[in-house]
C-alpha cells in the first residue's frame, strides 16, 4: 500500500511539473511583459447575475497574442447574488506591444456607458 501511495505521489508530482506557469493578472494598468511563447491570464470580479460582463472593446492583435480560454468562475459562496471572476488566458505569439482594453457592460445596453473599463499593455519579448 505504501508503495503505491509513493508512486502515485510520484506522478502527481511530475505532472505538475510539466503544468505550464501561467501568470496571473488583475490590477487593471498593470504593464505585462511576457516572453514569446508565454501564456498569462486576466482575472476581474464580474457578475453575471446583474448581467453586466466584461467584453473586448477591440479585437486582440492576433499578430501579437492569441486568446486560449475564457472562463467565468462561479464563488465560493452559496450566496444568492454573489459575484464571481471572469478568466481570460492568452498566448503570447511574437515580439511587440499591444493593449487589451475591456469594458464592463450589460451587452444589451446600446449607447449606454460602460460602468468599469480596464486596461492592461502586454510587451511580449
Amino acid at each position: 500500500m505504501k508503495i503505491k501511495l509513493v508512486i502515485v505521489l510520484g506522478i502527481l508530482t511530475l505532472l505538475a511539473a510539466c503544468t505550464p506557469n501561467v501568470s496571473v493578472f488583475t490590477d487593471p494598468g498593470t504593464t505585462i511583459i511576457v516572453y514569446k511563447g508565454d501564456r498569462f491570464s486576466i482575472e476581474l470580479p464580474s457578475n453575471v447575475t446583474t448581467g453586466y460582463s466584461w467584453e473586448f472593446v477591440t479585437p486582440i492583435d492576433p499578430e501579437f497574442l492569441t486568446v486560449v480560454n475564457t472562463d467565468y468562475i462561479n464563488p465560493d459562496t452559496t450566496l444568492e447574488g454573489a459575484g464571481g471572476t471572469q478568466v481570460w488566458v492568452f498566448e503570447a505569439i511574437q515580439p511587440g506591444a499591444t493593449t487589451i482594453l475591456l469594458e464592463y457592460k450589460r451587452p444589451w445596453e446600446v449607447g449606454v456607458p460602460a460602468i468599469q473599463t480596464a486596461r492592461f499593455d502586454v510587451t511580449v519579448q
